[in-house]
């Protein structure tokens, strides 16, 4: 601040001056005269709005600055001020609180080498945090473990090779403050320690994310650093009002209240973000918390009203609001202890939970804090795939790990017509050359392939399965899409000609008929079972194949108007089957018979039931199942019409049976 005694000019070409010589982030300066000042702002942090901070002084921005007057004419007193006002409006420091990884792993200085580098080993850690009781006593390196291999100390306790008086911070400590820490030390952890208890750890990957970027890259590396322009809070909620509806901003706001009013960090992840991005409408949310989710899903529910489903055994919870779903969860991260195994558990930070996704489209989330709301988190360059059209995973060993990835690759693949990235396609090829597949059990296999065939084209997902030799591990028999039935790609328009009978008709049944249609109905039946097939399922897909066999063959053979055969032939199928028949066997022929049988024969029935004939003094027995034959038999060729033509119909078939006739509650006539 500088003080005139004479008439204020405009001072641009001097603020100018200032600026090219200063190299300061902000700067803001003036000159007071009289009793006014005269306040120039200017910012060289991109996302930082100098006009926002002084927006209730009445400032106006124009090309470069922003200019107000204050009524005080003390430099002093309006350095003071503008101090102050900065202070409380600038973005706080990112503390090591915001970017640390919770619960790390941990081991007791007791342990042996040999037990801690097996965890090391089986986790694929470089490092774990060293507890003494409950307190934080350092941390052992992969380094020290090595060095104590090689002097043959597998027995020792990992004690000594604890460096003593280790750096560490606290929760509020600011990243900037960790990063000197790091380079001071020679470290690239550091934990975070409340009254000595390990909070968590702040890595170094952590740190260069969560250091503001206060200038902005030079424009000869930007395309190196940005390939693709990173939509930014205000873009994002243009995008989210047009490709969802206002519920689904409301909603996430309230998302946003509850977090913060809680202290904790909460983003909506994985395939919501990734359909906003595509515009493709997706109402079913993932919402991660950094902390345990089940009390903050229960507070968001009280907020919305809305209802909520815990699953206590994984501490996570799906709240139904109108036709909005939102999944829990607390962030956490995964290890793999052997190839295919389910993976083991524990509590993480948004870069663990990020981290263990199957593919960098599927890594990115929106920051739900009230100060980033909708920020993009994208860590792994998922919106540069999206753009490029590639599924990539995470790091080369993903398919070796899970599997069921390689599933998933080509069914996301098919999905977006994407390409799967070169390493990618390595890293496919080798899990398949390693035979990762078997590892999987029927159960699971069956269950990727089940959300195949919900796909908008399943038919093209299942032929890429065969191309990727994926399908054979369900059965050594499914080898080659050859085993399929000709029209199977057909099946969902297929599907489409039954709907005037207004009926659900399962399309998943009918593609696991089709699927399983060249193998015997004794086998495909195994098969379910181990895939753990719902029963109800299971007998429909099994006696739907053993009917592509036998009913063409029996459908030739019927006379014209034979309504009665027709009727008996096809009356014990479910609709799923004689979609299978008209889908994969049948010709023009026997087609028109399956859909004669569904608009007139099948809705056929007799009205009388049991207590209609015992009113009628017949006595219950194997009989009634004559005599509801004979009437359902009448109602097929048009000789019965009526519930009277079934009654005399009824009585005179018993008649015809030389039965004795029973008393209406049917007993016996007394003699």
């Amino acid at each position: 601040m500088a003080k005139t005694l004479g008439n204020v000019q405009d001072l641009t070409p001097v603020m100018d001056t200032l600026w090219s010589r200063i190299d300061a982030h902000i700067l803001v300066a003036g000159v007071t005269s009289g009793r006014q000042a005269w306040i120039y702002a200017r910012s060289r942090i991109p996302d930082l709005e100098v006009s926002g901070l002084f927006k209730d002084l009445h400032a106006r921005p124009d090309e470069r600055w922003t200019r107000f007057t204050l009524p005080d004419g003390e430099p002093d007193s309006v350095r003071k001020s503008l101090v102050e006002l900065l202070s409380s409006r600038l973005p706080a420091d990112s503390t090591a609180g915001d970017v640390m990884t919770v619960s790390p792993k941990c081991v007791d200085e007791s342990q042996t080498v040999a037990n801690t580098h097996d965890m090391m080993l089986r986790f694929n850690l470089m490092s774990l945090v060293v507890k003494r009781g409950d307190q934080f006593a350092g941390i052992v390196t992969r380094r020290d473990l090595d060095r104590a291999v090689q002097m043959d100390l597998w027995d020792s306790p990992i004690a000594p090779f604890v460096p003593s008086q280790p750096p560490f911070v606290t929760r509020e400590t600011p990243v900037r403050i960790v990063r000197k820490l790091m380079v001071r030390h020679d470290v690239t952890k550091i934990p975070v320690i409340e009254e000595g208890r390990i909070l968590g750890i702040v890595t170094a990957r952590e740190v260069l994310r969560g250091l503001r970027e206060l200038l902005p890259p030079p424009a000869e590396y930007l395309q190196q650093v940005e390939p693709v322009p990173v939509p930014d809070r205000n873009a994002m909620e243009t995008l989210l009002k047009r490709v969802t509806p206002i519920k689904v901003l409301h909603v996430l706001r309230k998302v946003s209240a509850t977090a913060e009013a809680r202290k904790i960090a909460a983003y909506a992840v994985g395939g919501f973000v990734r359909d906003l991005l595509l515009e493709r409408p997706n109402l079913d949310m993932d919402v991660v918390v950094i902390g345990d989710a089940l009390p903050f899903a229960e507070a968001v529910s009280a907020e919305l009203k809305a209802h909520l489903t815990v699953f206590d055994r994984f501490r996570t919870a799906r709240l139904s609001f109108e036709d909005l779903k939102i999944d829990f969860t607390s962030a956490r991260r995964e290890h793999y202890a052997q190839v295919g195994a389910l993976p083991q558990v524990e509590l993480g930070g948004i870069a663990n939970d990020l981290s263990r996704r199957d593919f960098s489209i599927n890594a990115m989330a929106l920051d739900l804090s009230a100060g980033s709301f909708l920020t993009l988190v994208d860590l792994f360059g998922g919106l540069r795939d999206l753009h490029e059209g590639r599924i990539r995973i995470l790091h080369s060993f993903s398919f070796l790990e899970d599997p069921t990835r390689m599933f998933r690759a080509i069914r996301f693949a098919c999905r977006f017509h994407f390409d799967l990235a070169e390493d990618t396609q390595r890293a496919f090829d080798l899990a398949r050359q390693r035979e990762a597949l078997t590892t999987l059990s029927p159960k699971r296999v069956g269950a990727e392939i089940t959300r195949c065939l919900h796909e908008e084209s399943p038919g093209r997902v299942i032929d890429r399965l065969y191309a990727a030799k994926l399908m054979r591990v369900l059965h050594p028999d499914l080898a080659d899409a050859s085993v399929l039935p000709a029209r199977f790609k057909l099946i969902p328009g297929i599907i489409r000609r039954f709907a005037p009978l207004h009926e659900p008709i399962d399309g998943e049944v009918v593609h696991w008929i089709g699927l399983l249609a060249s193998l015997a109905p004794e086998q495909a039946e195994k098969l379910l079972i181990e895939m753990g097939m719902h029963a109800n399922r299971r007998t429909a897909i099994v006696k739907s194949i053993r009917a592509l066999s036998e009913v063409p063959l029996r459908l030739a053979r019927l006379a014209a108007q034979d309504d009665v055969g027709l009727f008996t032939l096809l009356k014990p199928l479910p609709i799923e089957g004689l979609v299978a028949l008209v889908a994969f066997v049948l010709d023009k022929a026997g087609a028109r018979q399956i859909f004669d049988f569904l608009g007139r024969l099948r809705g056929v029935r007799v009205e009388l039931c049991g207590d209609d004939l015992i009113a009628l003094g017949i006595p219950a027995g194997a009989h009634m199942r004559t005599i509801f034959d004979a009437l359902l038999e009448g109602r097929l060729r048009g000789s019965i019409t009526s519930r009277k033509d079934e009654t005399d119909h009824a009585q005179r078939i018993f008649s015809g049976l030389r039965l004795p006739l029973s008393g209406r509650n049917g007993r016996q006539p007394a003699p």
